[in-house]
């Protein structure tokens, strides 16, 4: 799914007053599959923010990914069973304005092909790759260099778990996820090896309530 969004509607569905602010979107339940190049399973692109994706089952496809601006949403509870490597595997963002970052926890990400868990852009720029953090660059403004707000990674990770074929993992050209990326960034979540297809068929059976 590739969501696109660059209009601001004014409504009084969320708060009951006049708010810019949406609803949440809610996507769940779900089996999707993003073969035949189609890569990212949700792509909350340009602009497109406030979706809460849980509990979908995504084969094939890389988890989830925002850039050109998207913001305010949630990936949580899915299992991601990866294609082929493109360095998005698990999750791909920009940074996010103050406030309006994104939430990726309690998920299960198998990448059977690769070891990397993703990027995170502007890491290079953010002190030891710790997530959030502020990062120098802001993709909306940028042509307005004097009043650019500041921006920062914006991710809260938690209690995700990675696959893959020997049990370890790099995230964000961090170097290795247990020395480096869990310890700053997720030190509830964990690596393992590749899980069992008895466990795959389990795992999605929870997820499509069969």
């Amino acid at each position: 799914m590739n969501a696109w969004d660059r209009t601001a509607y004014l409504s009084d569905v969320k708060y009951g007053e006049p708010s810019y602010e949406a609803q949440m979107n809610t996507v769940s339940n779900n089996f999707v599959i993003a073969n035949y190049g189609a890569s990212q399973g949700f792509d909350t692109d340009d602009g497109s923010s406030w979706y809460d994706i849980h509990d979908n089952f995504f084969f094939l496809a890389d988890g989830w990914k925002m850039d050109y601006g998207g913001h305010d949403s949630r990936f949580t509870d899915n299992v991601v069973y990866h294609g082929t490597n493109d360095g998005q595997n698990c999750v791909n963002t920009w940074p996010f304005l103050p406030g309006h970052g994104a939430v990726w926890e309690g998920n299960k990400c198998i990448i059977p092909r690769s070891r990397n868990g993703g990027e995170i852009s502007l890491a290079g720029s953010i002190s030891g790759c710790d997530c959030p953090g502020k990062g120098p660059a802001v993709p909306w403004n940028a042509s307005d260099l004097d009043s650019r707000p500041s921006t920062e990674c914006g991710v809260s990770f938690g209690n995700n778990e990675y696959f893959t074929p020997n049990g370890s993992a790099t995230f964000n050209k961090c170097g290795d996820f247990d020395a480096v990326w869990k310890g700053k960034n997720e030190p509830d979540s964990n690596i393992s090896s590749l899980p069992s297809d008895d466990d795959l068929l389990r795992w999605a059976r929870s997820k499509l309530d069969m």
